[in-house]
């Protein structure tokens, strides 16, 4: 029996440099598998000029027939001092050295949250949060706002709305010593809004 195999997804991608030295990397779009891929590296330096703390940003929004179906924030967050300390079986198990978030969000097509008539009250609600190995099911409330976080910086939204076509999902940017919201936008209609040359 022959093994069949998959053609490679064709992605294409959108890299620029910013002025603080930080690499963006847009895999603007899959189209074998119909993802979106967005990632933004963060990075925090202390008083002497060395990495405290690393997160990797990454957002993968999934389509169904061009359409937006779900998407998924996950956060790789590093501490690079905290590194090192014990290994086990050569694996790096230092503690508090290494965060895994992710937050899962599903479309949600109901009437709370209509865009003032431009849209028709679509947004993505977020259903799990997964820290580490463990994931938490969320039953979000009728109110809009952020999830509640405690001594973590980064932008954990609980709703996602769309607006004139377009969802917004917040990132932490660093520049030069300060910190700032921006926004990873993705399309609702991939088939509206992107045209492919090829």
């Amino acid at each position: 029996m022959s093994k069949k195999t998959m053609p490679p997804a064709r992605e294409f991608q959108l890299r620029f440099a910013l002025d603080n030295g930080a690499d963006v990397r847009a895999l603007i779009f899959d189209d074998l598998s119909q993802r979106h891929f967005f990632e933004y590296r963060y990075m925090l330096l202390d008083a002497d000029g060395e990495i405290e703390m690393v997160n990797e940003n990454k957002l993968v929004v999934a389509y169904d027939d061009g359409i937006a179906d779900s998407c998924e924030l996950s956060m790789n967050i590093i501490f690079p001092k905290r590194r090192g300390q014990r290994y086990i079986y050569g694996l790096d198990v230092s503690k508090n050295s290494k965060l895994f978030v992710s937050l899962e969000y599903e479309k949600d097509k109901g009437e709370a949250y209509k865009d003032d008539g431009n849209d028709e009250g679509l947004h993505f609600r977020l259903k799990r949060v997964g820290v580490g190995h463990k994931v938490i099911e969320v039953d979000g409330g009728e109110k809009e706002g952020l999830v509640k976080q405690q001594d973590f910086p980064f932008p954990a939204p609980d709703i996602i709305r769309m607006k004139y076509g377009m969802y917004d999902v917040p990132f932490l940017f660093r520049n030069d010593d300060t910190d700032e919201i921006r926004i990873f936008n993705f399309d609702d209609n991939i088939q509206k809004s992107m045209k492919v040359v090829c």
